[in-house]
């Protein structure tokens, strides 16, 4: 069972004077996060500023609501503005120099507030249901280290165990979180890219919620030496099987295929609709045990994991150059009858991925008399910073998709971010009229994402990236297939 999400809402007056009722609303639901003290009142600080923007961007004397809503996940703590205001580009935020002088522009002084209290801050174009902004807290929760001593968190040796060793397969007990942060800091030291790992009490509140499902490898002294999980929004019903972790003693001995296998038990019998798998390309290892699994691949996503990411005690390898990864798939108990409206340039090689995964769906053109509407598209931006990427989603296009996305893609390029992920809904006619506009940015062809509502096409874009496709390792004979592919497209 996992736990149902803690959110709240208030819906009000876009009146100044409702900033106090907001202000002690933020205050009971940051310190219900476990916040204390300076970072309440940033929170604070942080939500009455971008409440005021909201407020602000009304006409003078236009009588409307606007909604503040609380999300807290094992994680953090999301506090999102939504309004029909007047529409705002984040692009036009003026920019504010903390040391200039009395003289100095002070236009984009809240702004500035807001991104040094919060840890994330993202703004939404919902198209006809207005704007959002979103702030994300990270919560604090004790570290790995406070929970074991210098000796008990020294690195792994590499001397194999004997192979006798009695090792048991089982979804983890709440009070293991611990011996799995010990066991990720111990193999990885401070490598590993998943932040959670290292605070026990996050990792165990992930797994009370659902977003992670943990499945480990245990000795019988109680020592946890593998770790693999469905991790997923709480509920949702295609779930990706990863964060497969293994003492360097113990590999090569199939733990992780083990744990999968259990996994994927798991799903069915909790009723998923499908999982997926992100194997990597350094090695055809992870892309042969996802192909024994189930899975199969249907898109390639270039240059994903950044350089620096490097896992040592795994052959010792260092990346070459950002790794790309496999998108595979495995549909479980995926809806069968979905028209789906592909561009005529990729029709042919998104025929053969859905044939190739096995999914059954009805491809169409889309019609002449479809038009976008006037309005702005409903698109969304999220930020994975430690990655240097960037997904922009279309929920609904409007008339002037191609502007707003040339614009959002200025914004993410001028940040620095290395990979640009576009995803386009296949199930909305105007993505097979408009994927072409939207490739002339420098967009190309990523692949197939399914969905249980909607499939995906992912369209990429890499920034001061280069990708040497002969270091690619593909382990299938459509690997090398849509590997070909996607170097065609990108050209």
């Amino acid at each position: 069972m996992t736990r149902p999400p803690d959110v709240s809402q208030l819906t009000l007056p876009n009146d100044l004077s409702y900033l106090p009722v907001i202000g002690a609303y933020i205050r009971a639901v940051a310190e219900r996060a476990g916040f204390e003290g300076q970072d309440v009142h940033r929170i604070r600080l942080a939500v009455d500023e971008s409440c005021t923007n909201v407020i602000e961007s009304f006409e003078p004397g236009e009588a409307q609501t606007f909604t503040v809503t609380s999300r807290l996940d094992a994680t953090s703590l999301t506090i999102a503005i939504a309004d029909k205001g007047m529409p705002f580009d984040p692009q036009t935020i003026d920019a504010y120099e903390a040391t200039g002088g009395l003289e100095r522009d002070i236009g984009g002084l809240s702004h500035y507030l807001i991104k040094q209290v919060m840890d994330e801050v993202r703004y939404l174009n919902k198209g006809w249901e207005g704007k959002e902004v979103q702030l994300v807290k990270y919560r604090t929760t004790p570290h790995v280290e406070s929970y074991f001593t210098a000796r008990e968190l020294q690195p792994y040796g590499t001397t194999p165990a004997p192979p006798d060793v009695p090792i048991a397969y089982r979804l983890v007990h709440p009070d293991e979180a611990a011996r799995v942060a010990q066991c990720v800091y111990r193999t990885y030291g401070y490598t590993y890219p998943s932040e959670h790992f290292y605070h026990p009490e996050r990792l165990a509140d992930m797994n009370r919620s659902g977003e992670l499902i943990s499945a480990v490898a245990v000795l019988e002294t109680g020592e946890v030496v593998g770790h693999c999980a469905l991790v997923g929004t709480p509920g949702s019903p295609i779930m990706e099987i990863g964060q497969a972790i293994v003492s360097p003693q113990y590999r090569n001995r199939g733990v992780v295929a083990r744990l999968a296998i259990l996994l994927k038990q798991v799903a069915q019998e909790r009723e998923l609709m499908g999982l997926c798998s992100l194997p990597v390309t350094l090695h055809p290892y992870s892309q042969r045990a996802a192909l024994k699994l189930g899975f199969r691949e249907a898109g390639l996503f270039l240059g994903y994991v950044p350089q620096s990411v490097y896992f040592k005690k795994i052959g010792d390898q260092e990346l070459a150059q950002r790794e790309t990864l496999f998108y595979s798939f495995m549909p479980l108990d995926m809806p069968t009858e979905m028209t789906v409206y592909p561009p005529p340039r990729h029709r042919g090689m998104i025929q053969r991925i859905y044939e190739h995964v096995g999914l059954s769906r009805q491809l169409a053109e889309c019609p002449a008399d479809v038009q976008p509407p006037a309005a702005p598209s409903n698109l969304s931006t999220h930020i994975k910073l430690s990655f240097s990427s960037a997904q922009i989603e279309v929920h609904g296009y409007g008339s002037r998709v191609a502007w707003e996305i040339a614009a959002k893609l200025a914004d993410l390029r001028g940040r620095g971010l290395a990979v640009l992920h576009l995803d386009l809904p296949l199930t909305d006619p105007l993505t097979g009229r408009f994927s072409a506009d939207l490739e002339d940015l420098g967009f190309t062809f990523g692949g197939i994402v399914p969905g249980a509502q909607k499939d995906v096409l992912r369209l990429q874009y890499l920034h001061d990236v280069t990708i040497d496709y002969e270091k690619i390792t593909c382990a299938s004979e459509f690997a090398h297939k849509l590997l070909a592919y996607v170097r065609w497209s990108a050209k």
